[in-house]
């Protein structure tokens, strides 16, 4: 009973145990009952797992927003507009773009911009193979399950563009952002989509 009790003060906290308790987030022989996340605290998990039910507390505003989760995900379970991943970034005279492709789905820990027609603020999803977060988020658009301090990282801002971080920036968990290579320096990134459905 006592271990029920440590997760439930930790959220995010994966429970690998022996024996079965009737507790969420804890695994037991590679499967967990229920699993709660939140975009509150930071996550990470050294093995993978099943998870019957998964409930993820994260606020999404309608429009686009930053994603980045430890399992495969569709655009149609997320019920979201779109998924678009990282292609690429390019510099031309006086600007840098980032550019997107739209995906109908994304795998574990693959950062990605998702974009919704209404704010949202809890998804559920079932049978999931949650994956270890060894292995890196990606490089250039970043996924990070730690919130804190994105100081000099791009964050999506609500117009469509990437804006540099000030000191008092700040990310949730599950979200992305951008960490430019060497000689990329902007204020503002604006954003496009390799098939031009949305050019910021």
């Amino acid at each position: 009973h006592h271990v029920g009790v440590v997760v439930n003060l930790i959220p995010n906290t994966i429970v690998y145990a022996d024996v079965a308790y009737n507790h969420v987030n804890v695994v037991v022989k590679g499967n967990a009952a229920k699993v709660e996340l939140t975009e509150a605290n930071a996550f990470a998990i050294p093995e993978n797992f099943t998870a019957a039910s998964v409930k993820l507390t994260r606020s999404v505003n309608s429009g686009n927003n930053t994603m980045c989760l430890p399992f495969w995900v569709s655009k149609d379970e997320m019920e979201a507009a779109s998924f678009a991943t990282f292609d690429k970034i390019n510099k031309s005279e006086n600007k840098s773009v980032v550019t997107f492709k739209n995906v109908n789905e994304v795998d574990a820990n693959v950062p990605f911009i998702a974009s919704f027609n209404e704010d949202k603020a809890e998804f559920t999803f079932n049978n999931k193979g949650v994956v270890n977060t060894n292995n890196g988020l990606g490089t250039t658009f970043v996924g990070t399950y730690t919130p804190g301090d994105v100081e000099g990282k791009y964050n999506l801002a609500a117009d469509c563009t990437f804006k540099k971080g000030d000191a008092e920036a700040t990310t949730n968990a599950f979200g992305a952002y951008l960490e430019l290579p060497e000689g990329y320096e902007a204020k503002t990134l604006s954003l496009g989509y390799t098939d031009g459905e949305l050019a910021g």
